[in-house]
């Protein structure tokens, strides 16, 4: 699997968690490794806006 299918369409490793910011909700923790890949996933499955 390619890195781009991972990143948009795979599952997010829990070791991501441990990365960064202690983990919690995005809210909290924006820059928590695996909230960033989540934010990426968010962005590309909802269309790639780029108003953003």
């Amino acid at each position: 699997m390619s890195v781009w299918c991972e990143i948009c369409c795979g599952r997010i490793p829990e070791w991501t968690a441990h990365v960064g910011q202690a983990w919690n909700t995005y809210d909290v923790a924006p820059w928590n490794l695996y909230n960033v890949i989540w934010r990426i996933q968010h962005w590309i499955r909802g269309g790639v806006n780029t108003d953003r």
